[in-house]
């Protein structure tokens, strides 16, 4: 992200803080938020100019036994698509990635997923642009100290919703991701596709149950 578009976003975040009265504090927790207020914050957010990779994992759909059934690994094999993306991205764009922020949590191992991502560069794992990416921009940030975490946190909200049932009603709610599906990375012009690139569901393999599951994927070409 330019200098000139992370402003913009910057700016983006702080408008939607103050509509929900917390323009003080400067960020938002959108789960927190009222339905009402999560729509009109994912429109304010889109007055920025921005691109999304969301990546999503259905661990009911993992082969027994596998490894990725251990929350850590599962954590940061989900990063490492992310990172994939990224990578291409910053390709895309000719631009190195600055810095790779996650949200600070105390389930997250920094130091283990930047072990990871150094023994795939020792590998030079192809599925990765080194060139454009270094294990050494992956950094931990809380929201107060990096407010942009706040449309990051909109859109993994908008997947989950879109993804989850709601535990009392049984429906997903697909409205939140309908508002940020136009900021979905298509990934390289050759390849334009955003289920590949900028919606991307987990275990790949079972794309096709997927779609059955969820016919609204067809749209997201």
């Amino acid at each position: 992200m330019s200098a000139e578009f992370e402003h913009g976003a910057r700016a983006c975040v702080q408008k939607a803080a103050n509509h929900c009265g917390v323009g003080r504090r400067g960020y938002l927790h959108f789960c927190d938020l009222k339905h009402h207020d999560k729509l009109g914050v994912l429109r304010v957010f889109g007055e920025a100019s921005w691109d999304a990779v969301v990546v999503a994992s259905d661990t009911t759909r993992l082969v027994p036994g596998s490894w990725l059934h251990l929350p850590k690994y599962q954590t940061n094999y989900v990063l490492r698509y992310v990172v994939e993306r990224v990578s291409k991205y910053a390709e895309c764009i000719g631009e190195d990635v600055e810095s790779f922020v996650i949200e600070e949590s105390g389930r997250f191992n920094l130091g283990a997923f930047i072990a990871y991502m150094r023994k795939l560069q020792a590998k030079m794992d192809p599925r990765i642009i080194w060139s454009r990416f270094d294990p050494a921009s992956i950094v931990t940030r809380r929201k107060h100290e990096e407010p942009l975490l706040s449309i990051a946190d909109a859109l993994a909200h908008a997947g989950f919703k879109a993804l989850e049932p709601d535990p009392k009603w049984g429906q997903c709610e697909t409205a939140y991701l309908a508002l940020a599906k136009g900021r979905l990375w298509r990934g390289p012009a050759e390849a334009a596709s955003v289920r590949r690139y900028g919606f991307v569901l987990m275990p790949t393999s079972q794309s096709g149950a997927f779609l059955k599951e969820y016919p609204w994927l067809e749209e997201m070409t």
